[in-house]
């Protein structure tokens, strides 16, 4: 009885804030990133509650993704693919696997944050000059330094690791259920506040 009752509590989503969070996706939305906590809850936690996704679209492990600038978000995420290495292979509701998620930021940092364009000039005979070509250092191209390509280099070596070991093989998809769940929650994002009405739009938590 004791067990079950644990096991629920876990497993029970939230209807405030971002809609839909167990108390670890809350946990890790809030900024919680406490290894010792999670090893802790672990031995009460049922291995669900690790992959149930939350009001939009996403499971714990992918909002540590979204976070993961940050070697403390890194450490929390290669601590939850140790004790449930299943959350590598577990789809959220936009179809992505954690690390595809990581390789889609990283995209998005580099298109945004582009790096500059250097250029070499040759004088023309008239006196003026001409760019020659256009060079970019390879380190600022390829963003070696950049955090969201560590983190997708640290999701990389652990699904390998995890494959290797046979922890984990297929890929896990949203299921039809889960679908619709989400769907629901995203139809209806519209809460009121007094006499005005405000909008939590959970698609702007996405990226």
């Amino acid at each position: 009885m004791v067990d079950t009752l644990l096991e629920s509590l876990f497993t029970d989503r939230s209807s405030i804030g971002p809609t839909g969070l167990t108390p670890l996706a809350s946990y890790i939305n809030r900024g919680g990133r406490s290894i010792e906590l999670l090893q802790l809850i672990h031995r009460y936690m049922p291995s669900e509650a690790y992959t149930m996704f939350d009001g939009s679209g996403q499971t714990p492990m992918h909002h540590l993704v979204i976070d993961g600038n940050n070697q403390r978000s890194r450490e929390l995420l290669e601590e939850l693919a140790r004790l449930h290495p299943r959350v590598l292979v577990q789809d959220n509701a936009m179809g992505q696997l954690p690390i595809e998620l990581a390789w889609t930021l990283y995209l998005r940092h580099q298109t945004r944050e582009a790096p500059s364009m250097h250029y070499r000039y040759f004088e023309l005979s008239t006196g003026q000059t001409q760019p020659e070509k256009a060079v970019r250092d390879r380190p600022s191209f390829v963003g070696e330094n950049d955090s969201t390509i560590t983190t997708y280099r640290v999701l990389r070596a652990l699904t390998e690791k995890a494959k290797a070991a046979g922890d984990v093989s297929q890929r896990f998809m949203i299921s039809v259920k889960d679908a619709r769940e989400v769907a629901r929650r995203l139809s209806s994002r519209t809460t009121g506040e007094g006499s005005r009405n405000t909008e939590w739009d959970e698609v702007t938590r996405w990226h």
